[in-house]
């Protein structure tokens, strides 16, 4: 099989990723929309888990939707996978501590956010707010 069909195959394993994607800029709109997307993107998530662009959203979707207990274990597991992409999943567990009222978590996941990287400007914003 060559490159090209190998491919196409693959594409077909993933119908709902461009919609799954839809659903959730749409979500960003407006909060109700972030029902709508959950299944979808938890679809999309589990037919491609190595991708963190996918966890990311998935994580995000699931915070907005109300399960932000669902959305840090997966920031953590992403932390474990992803360690190179420490800075960006630490702002997002970060916040999401933040959402969930624990201030004190919180903090301490954007100040090692800040120490893997001072330039992350919105770690430092939250930590001022």
């Amino acid at each position: 099989m060559d490159c090209k069909a190998a491919s196409r195959r693959r594409c077909h394993k993933i119908p709902d990723f461009t919609r799954s994607i839809v659903h959730v800029r749409k979500g960003t709109r407006s909060l109700g929309d972030y029902q709508k997307a959950l299944p979808e993107i938890e679809r999309t998530h589990r037919l491609l888990p190595g991708n963190l662009e996918i966890a990311m959203m998935f994580a995000d979707v699931k915070a907005a939707a109300g399960d932000v207990d669902g959305a840090i274990r997966l920031y953590r597991q992403l932390l474990t996978l992803h360690p190179d992409q420490a800075a960006r999943i630490k702002l997002s567990l970060g916040n999401a501590y933040g959402y969930q009222g624990d201030s004190e978590r919180a903090v301490v996941a954007l100040w090692e956010c800040l120490e893997v990287d001072p330039t992350a400007y919105s770690a430092a914003r939250s930590l001022t707010l």
